[in-house]
């Protein structure tokens, strides 16, 4: 009785738990479906190798990995911009310091008016030129905190404009790698050999991962492309896939 008893609650546990699980399944299957669209068809794709750490690249990974069919809509490497992130954050102080200025130089302005017209004809010289003073030493600082946020917005357009011109350079080296891949393949390789590269790509990307971790750890001297793809995006991204 009691050996029955176990198996009892054993298997009504386990249909319960196999049950609670579809149930999940379908739920889930229903949440994913009332998703927007980009939402429901991007994943996050963490430890980007360098070989592949660029848009182009990426995009051909996914596609030789589903068999050259086109399921890639767009990807969206991370790229990095700590430095943009700082000198917008330099340029937005400039901006609230700029106008705070303005609007104590207004302040100003309209209390030096109110006065000249109450006590026009009783205000002695110096006070004038002290109000005067004053005034000219306002002006200038809004000018100086004009000029300091003007540089700044220069800065940041500067830096974005340096991201855009390394984008396109790290892409367009991609895109030639990409075509020099494929046409060794298409002389060098038969149709079983490709068929066979393609469904190890995750393993090649796994194993190009590792190397390059232990190529770091033994002092492994990056090329230029290397430095510059790795000074750019980081090693993560977002992959969108199409929907039927």
């Amino acid at each position: 009785v009691h050996a029955f008893m176990v198996w009892f609650v054993v298997i009504v546990i386990d249909l319960q738990i196999y049950a609670c699980q579809w149930h999940f399944v379908k739920l889930r299957a229903f949440w994913l479906k009332t998703l927007p669209p980009l939402r429901a068809s991007t994943i996050l794709v963490e430890g980007i190798p360098l070989r592949n750490r660029t848009n182009t690249q990426l995009k051909a990974f996914f596609t030789e990995m589903f068999e050259g069919r086109d399921v890639v809509e767009s990807t969206s490497i991370i790229i990095r911009t700590q430095a943009l992130e700082h000198a917008i954050l330099a340029r937005d102080t400039a901006r609230k310091a700029y106008d705070d200025a303005k609007q104590q130089r207004a302040s100003l302005e309209e209390t030096n008016r109110d006065s000249d017209d109450e006590t026009s004809s009783q205000m002695s010289t110096p006070r004038r030129m002290l109000q005067a003073s004053t005034q000219a030493l306002v002006d200038s600082a809004v000018d100086a905190l004009k000029n300091t946020y003007e540089n700044l917005e220069r800065d940041c357009e500067a830096e974005r404009q340096r991201l855009r011109d390394q984008i396109s350079m790290v892409e367009s080296w991609a895109v030639e790698n990409i075509i020099g891949h494929a046409v060794g393949e298409e002389s060098d390789e038969d149709m079983m050999t490709t068929h066979m590269r393609r469904h190890s790509s995750v393993q090649t990307a796994f194993k190009s991962a590792l190397t390059e971790k232990l190529l770091m750890f033994i002092g492994h001297t990056p090329t230029f492309e290397e430095q510059k793809i790795d000074s750019l995006y980081a090693g993560m991204g977002f992959v969108t896939f199409r929907t039927r």
